[in-house]
């Protein structure tokens, strides 16, 4: 019977033990303004700025890490008509959403009313520990930019 009672409390100790590690998460999140199914429509020489809206836990919620969240930027396809103009890395404050990564996207005077370029990049948060840099949470954000008339 002891022998009974010492095994389920150890079952019980190591699902609580569990469910503490999985209890928090890390709040870091970006919305993106374009999507495979919501391209980026853009004529042939224009050049626009857009903003992705970086957040760490907004609604403050409970589940969240109390933490600020460093995040580094790289644009991975699509160089060729966008590029990263607000900087590589960032610092996102524990209960905001009022950080934005702004890229410039300019269509070549070549480009052909229905070619699409797809644009590429990551966002994802890091942690600098003993002189190398640790990757945590990453995000991939692609969309389609559509050549109109």
């Amino acid at each position: 019977m002891i022998r009974k009672y010492k095994l389920y409390l150890c079952l019980i100790f190591i699902f609580v033990f569990f469910i503490s590690l999985i209890s928090y998460v890390s709040a870091f999140g970006i919305s993106s303004p374009y999507w495979n199914t919501n391209p980026l429509e853009m004529r042939v020489g224009e050049s626009k700025d857009i903003s992705f809206n970086l957040q760490n836990c907004p609604a403050l919620s409970a589940d969240c890490v109390v933490k600020d969240e460093n995040v580094v930027v790289s644009l991975q396809e699509g160089k060729k008509i966008a590029r990263i103009t607000s900087g590589k890395f960032y610092t996102i404050p524990f209960g905001t959403a009022d950080q934005f990564i702004i890229m410039k996207v300019k269509i070549p005077s070549n480009a052909k009313v229905g070619d699409i370029y797809n644009v590429r990049f990551s966002v994802a948060s890091y942690e600098e520990a003993g002189g190398s840099i640790n990757i945590g949470v990453e995000y991939i954000i692609e969309f389609p930019v559509v050549i109109i008339a």
